[in-house]
């Protein structure tokens, strides 16, 4: 319920034309993933690099898993890739989005690349 109001109140807020704050973003593209729209997801996470809603760690994360259970682990390894890029600083989560997606998706190297990194820094994979 909360993130089915949370894309509502997205909608009402382009509207009206109100600033949408980050938390607003971040809540919408949870619900989006949790109902496989990865695509409004990407969207709502461009919008939000376009209007400076600068996306910190959860925000990718979010943005990473909407992918994910999408099995559309070629888009999470894309996001991995900016955060390492221009950051945000990855994380665990991060990691392990992006691990098990690939893993789902039978890309062997790129999961095992990813506990490559979660070894670099020092992360310990669940």
């Amino acid at each position: 319920q909360a993130q089915a109001g949370a894309l509502y109140l997205l909608s009402v807020s382009r509207s009206h034309s109100l600033e949408l704050s980050a938390t607003c973003y971040k809540a919408s593209m949870a619900y989006c993933g949790k109902w496989r729209h990865w695509r409004q997801a990407l969207l709502l996470f461009a919008e939000m690099m376009v209007f400076r809603k600068e996306p910190n760690t959860i925000a990718c994360n979010v943005q990473a898993n909407a992918c994910a259970r999408a099995r559309k682990w070629q888009h999470v390894l894309q996001i991995v890739e900016l955060m390492r890029m221009h950051g945000p600083k990855l994380d665990l989560i991060t990691l392990n989005i992006t691990a098990d997606a690939c893993a789902k998706g039978r890309n062997w190297q790129a999961a095992v690349a990813m506990l490559v990194v979660m070894h670099q820094l020092k992360l310990e994979p669940d």
